[in-house]
C-alpha cells in the first residue's frame, strides 16, 4: 500500500545576505580605529595633548579597530551558524515526519493482519457452529449424556 509522504514544511528561509552589514561594521571598525577619534575623550580644558596622550589614543585605535574587524566576523559567523541550525532543524523536521508516516503506515498494516486474522477466525467459529448444530452432540466424547460410574449425568 502506498502512503503520502507529502508535507507543508517548507525550506528554512536563510538569514539575509548580511554583506552590507559587515561592510558597515568594518567601516566603523576603521573610524574608530582613527587616532584624532580616540584623542577626543581624553582632552580636559586647559590641558594641551601631548605625546602620551597620542600614544595612548594609537594604542585605543588598534584596539577599537581589532574589536571591530573581530565584531563583523562574529556578525557574518552567527549568521552562518543560524542558517546551518535551520537547516539541521528543517532536515530533522523532514526525518521525524517520514518516520511517523511510516510509523503510521506500519501500524496500519499491522490492524488489517489482525483484522484479517479475527475475521478468519469468526468464519471458523461460525462453520464449527453450524457443523456442530446439524451433526449434532453425535461424536463428541465425554458429553453430559454420557454413563459414569453407572449413572446418568445431566
Amino acid at each position: 500500500m502506498f502512503y503520502n509522504t507529502d508535507t507543508t514544511t517548507y525550506a528554512p528561509q536563510l538569514v539575509p545576505n548580511s554583506q552590507g552589514a559587515f561592510n558597515n561594521a568594518l567601516a566603523q571598525a576603521q573610524a574608530a580605529a582613527d587616532p584624532r577619534f580616540n584623542m577626543k575623550p581624553m582632552d580636559r580644558s586647559g590641558v594641551s595633548r601631548g605625546r602620551g596622550t597620542a600614544g595612548i589614543a594609537g594604542i585605543q585605535a588598534a584596539q577599537n579597530l581589532a574589536e571591530g574587524v573581530a565584531q563583523a566576523y562574529r556578525g557574518q559567523a552567527q549568521d552562518a551558524a543560524t542558517d546551518a541550525e535551520n537547516t539541521l532543524q528543517y532536515q530533522s523536521n523532514q526525518e521525524n515526519f517520514g518516520q511517523g508516516v511510516s510509523n503510521i503506515a506500519m501500524q496500519n498494516d499491522y490492524a488489517n493482519a489482525l483484522a484479517a486474522l479475527q475475521r478468519n477466525q469468526n468464519i471458523m467459529q461460525f462453520q464449527g457452529n453450524a457443523l456442530g448444530g446439524l451433526l449434532g452432540n453425535a461424536g463428541n466424547l465425554g458429553n453430559s449424556f454420557g454413563k459414569y460410574n453407572g449413572t446418568y449425568r445431566f
